[in-house]
């Protein structure tokens, strides 16, 4: 009979678990001494804020260890490594963000730490887009329904006032390469419109008018029921699209009316190849259309950080690469 037999540094790893967390406690220890709090700037046009998930329980059955620490605005990780004549370390990596969120934070604490922009938004006629992005798995979707339910259990239980007639509106779709579906009506023809002045808006979309909790709930079941979705090697309900959810907020008073929007995407999880062995035909397919997608919107990105930083150079950015990129141009 053969038997299988991990390799030498996996072996080596494993038998080194206990002195790895060790040495990530005290680096932990370290830094919470010497960083002190702060939180998410609001004058920022971009904010990044990563999160990182708690293990699973198969990933704990199996012995593996969090090497991922976070603390205030910085994710740390960190790399086991060996020497052959002296012990194991780690190699500490640093990643600054606006905001680093840990497995011990749950969703009501991520939804205060952007409530306050998200407010802005809906009170003073303001445009805001929170986007995920993650690996397949990292829990993308849990993050944006979690901030969805904070935001309607919120609004929804503060009192208008007398002279003002609030309504919140709400439509949903999805977004496989440049094909567009409605999450609330498969006869909605959905499209994505740019006008003579450079606004952009989705059209076609059925919306509702949701008024309660219930009205909301079923929004909500809605657009889960009618998502692409697939299980894969990494994710038993891995979604195949980027899910799109625009929220409008309409005050109308005696003398004038605000309109704030908020729009949250579920971006469809990235894939590794060797995470997409098992595929058959069509996850393949719907891979390479999800990665082909995620590297145009980080293109995107990249030349709207490099015109920040070089105002006065022309710096083309390719929004219309695609109609994801093309939605986003109009929250520029």
């Amino acid at each position: 009979m053969m038997t299988y037999r991990l390799p030498l540094t996996e072996q080596r790893c494993l038998k080194s678990v206990e002195y790895f967390k060790k040495a990530i406690e005290k680096h932990d220890e370290k830094i919470e001494r010497s960083t002190s709090k702060r939180n998410v700037n609001t004058n920022h046009t971009i904010n990044v804020l990563l999160r990182t998930r708690p293990l699973q329980p198969f990933e704990i059955d199996n012995g593996h260890c969090n090497v991922i620490s976070q603390h205030d605005h910085c994710t740390y990780i960190h790399e086991p490594y060996f020497k052959v004549l002296s012990n194991p370390g780690i190699r500490t990596h640093t990643m600054e963000v606006d905001y680093a969120f840990g497995p011990e934070h749950d969703n009501l604490f991520v939804y205060d730490a952007v409530s306050e922009q998200l407010n802005n938004s809906i009170r003073n006629n303001g445009l805001t887009t929170i986007l995920a992005y993650g690996q397949t798995g990292s829990g993308k979707t849990f993050t944006i329904t979690g901030i969805l339910d904070m935001i309607f259990s919120n609004v929804l239980t503060i009192p208008t006032q007398k002279d003002e007639d609030f309504g919140i509106y709400c439509s949903s779709f999805e977004i496989f390469g440049n094909e567009l579906k409605d999450l609330l009506d498969d006869t909605s023809t959905v499209q994505i419109r740019e006008s003579s002045t450079g606004q952009v808006n989705p059209s076609g979309c059925k919306e509702v008018k949701v008024t309660s909790m219930e009205d909301y709930i079923s929004f909500k079941k809605n657009t889960e029921i009618n998502r692409r979705t697939a299980k894969t090697l990494k994710n038993d309900h891995s979604s195949r699209s980027h899910a799109v959810y625009n929220l409008r907020f309409h005050q109308n008073q005696l003398t004038s009316t605000r309109i704030g929007v908020i729009m949250l995407i579920d971006l469809a999880g990235s894939e590794r190849n060797a995470d997409s062995t098992k595929h058959d035909s069509q996850l393949l397919k719907e891979s390479r259309v999800t990665n082909t997608s995620l590297m145009t919107l980080k293109d995107c990105l990249r030349k709207k950080y490099e015109k920040a930083l070089y105002p006065n150079k022309h710096i083309h950015i390719p929004y219309r690469s695609s109609k994801l990129t093309l939605l986003l141009k109009g929250f520029d």
